[in-house]
Order: structure tokens, then sequence, then C-alpha cells
């Protein structure tokens, strides 16, 4: 894999695939750009960032996750709305000379997608850059696990955390729904952004050395982050009982939608480690 080199005077968006590594590495690159974090800033239950700007300095920067909310009481046109007032704080501070770096959920948009995806490639200010995860069916499992739990980062980077899952068979048109969610939203970013460069979890795996290794244009210096991995195996029998026919049809998955799965047709030379389980063969023709 290529170094990416990080662009000066641009704010940078993480096109990301979910659990994916994606907040660890945006906290590390804001650390040593000394980038403003401005999290999800297009996600729609996000909401709009709040920030003061006075003599060409931030005065108040208000971090879009400390008010969460859902939005069931908005319309689309409203969250839409949401999202481009939120791109003109981008303006704002592309102005004063001051950057940010964000995450963007392509599933966060709903039925405006393209609009707000248009206008987001429209921009010369904004630097991009995928963060996806190599082994998908980790992925899937690793954010149902979230969502059971409402646990979606470990905080604590001293203690090696497990969280209370319940132990059992997952439910075989959920791992579908996923996977499909996951080629749908390849399909978006192929058309919108075809070009920007990828960065898999399994590069870097919470390594503040490796991390370092993936850019030029950046500080060489090593930082302390404020995440770890919980320490749960999603594909032990023990949490999911029927991984093995999981894992057969997250195969049979792959081969079926093999252009989404470039680790895996060879387009990108990935090594996913032995500890999350078998990984899809390519399958010949019948």
């Amino acid at each position: 894999m290529n170094k990416i080199t990080i662009e000066p005077n641009k704010h940078i968006a993480f096109i990301f695939q979910p659990r994916s590594g994606s907040t660890v590495l945006r906290d590390y690159l804001c650390q040593v750009l000394q980038y403003r974090n401005a999290s999800e800033l297009l996600n729609h239950y996000v909401t709009t960032v709040d920030v003061e700007i006075k003599n060409n300095e931030i005065v108040t920067w208000k971090h879009p996750d400390s008010k969460i909310r859902p939005s069931e009481d908005l319309t689309n046109d409203d969250l839409t709305l949401r999202s481009y007032n939120n791109l003109n704080t981008l303006s704002q501070l592309t102005e004063i000379k001051k950057y940010c770096i964000f995450m963007v959920l392509v599933r966060s948009f709903y039925e405006n997608g393209p609009a707000i995806l248009t206008k987001l490639k429209e921009r010369n200010d904004i630097q991009f850059i995928r963060q996806e995860r190599a082994d998908v069916l980790y992925s899937v499992l690793s954010t149902i696990m979230s969502l059971e739990t409402n646990e979606f980062h470990n905080s604590n980077s001293s203690i090696i955390k497990k969280r209370e899952l319940k132990r059992g068979k997952l439910n075989i048109d959920w791992i579908m729904h996923y996977l499909n969610m996951y080629v749908e939203e390849r399909k978006l970013i192929k058309k919108y952004f075809p070009d920007i460069p990828v960065i898999y979890y399994e590069q870097f795996q919470m390594s503040p050395t490796k991390m370092m290794d993936m850019f030029n244009g950046i500080p060489k210096k090593l930082v302390s982050l404020n995440n770890t991995k919980f320490a749960e195996n999603y594909k032990d029998k023990e949490i999911v009982t029927n991984i093995d026919e999981i894992e057969d049809l997250y195969e049979q998955f792959v081969n079926d939608h093999i252009e989404y799965f470039p680790q895996y047709s060879g387009e990108h030379q990935i090594t996913i480690p032995a500890h999350q389980g078998r990984q899809p063969r390519i399958l010949l023709p019948n």
C-alpha cells in the first residue's frame, strides 16, 4: 500500500465503514495535525456543530457528539438542510485557515444521500480518504454487538474490557441486511469518490506506530490513544453459536459480489489476522 500524503490547507473526511477503527484513526490525526475533531459532521442524528469565530479565531467549538439525539421529528429536507449548514461551517473554518477531521457514513443520509454526496464532492477544501475493514463480516458482527450493548468504544485505554454479550444464534437475515447495505454503500462510493485512497483497519490495528507509517506530511511523533479494542472475538462459537453457517454465507456472498471485495480478489493485498477467523475462499464457477 502506498503512503497517503496529507494535503495542506484542507479538511479531512473519512468515508468510513462502521467498526473499522475510524474513530481511533481520526483521533490520532487530530492530535498530530492539531485539527479539530468534527465527528460525524453530516450524520442526520448529529446536531449542528456549534462554532463561534471572532477575530479569525475559534472561540467556541462544541463537539457534535456531545448532543446526539434521534431525528424522527424532522423531515428528510430538514435533515439535508442540517447537513448543508454544517458544510457551511467548514467554509467558515477554511476562511480562517482552521481545519477539522470528520467522518462520513453514507448510510446515514437517507433518501437525500445523492444530493449531499454531490455537494460534498464539489468542494475543493476537503481531502477524502476511505476507511474500511478488510474482514467485512467481522465489522458486521462488531456492529451488531455494539448495537446490542450500546457500547461503541472502549474509552479506557488501560483496561482490556469485555462486554456483557448475549450468547446464541444470530439471525441470518440480519447478517444479510448488513452485507447488502455494505454493497449498496460501495456502489455509491464508487460513483461519487472512485479514486480516493483507502486504508484498511488490518493495516494498523490501533497501533500509533503503524498509523504514523501510513502517511506523508504529518509530524513524526507518537501520541497516546484513548480507545482500545474490546476483548471479545466475535467469531467465537461461544458467542455466536452459528458462526460456521454465517461464515459459509459470507463466503458465498463475497463470491457473488467479488467486485466489491478487492481484499479477496487480489486487487488489494491485505493480511487479515488469523484471530479474525476463517476468510472466504474464491470459489470456481460450477
